[in-house]
């Protein structure tokens, strides 16, 4: 569900349930409501503040080269 059409389609819910309720009162202990719209999941992160990424200094990240070239690769063929 895209955040634009979570609006109307709270409305369209609260209207059938409306209409529900209307129709069949006996049916409900009390007027229903449609569920909530849940907030932003984790695999959909928010874009970020541009002003917090002028802020933010890069890092190097050291590189270790202590376990590459030909002699991994012998251990490698060895271990198998």
């Amino acid at each position: 569900m895209h955040w634009e059409t979570s609006g109307a389609i709270d409305d369209a819910r609260q209207a059938t349930l409306d209409a529900a309720y209307a129709a069949h009162p006996e049916r409900f202990t009390r007027r229903p409501r449609p569920p909530k719209i849940p907030g932003p999941s984790l695999d959909q992160p928010t874009e970020p503040d541009p002003d917090e990424l002028a802020n933010v200094e890069a890092t190097p990240v050291p590189l270790d080269l202590t376990d590459s070239g030909p002699e991994r690769a012998d251990n490698l063929a060895t271990r198998g």
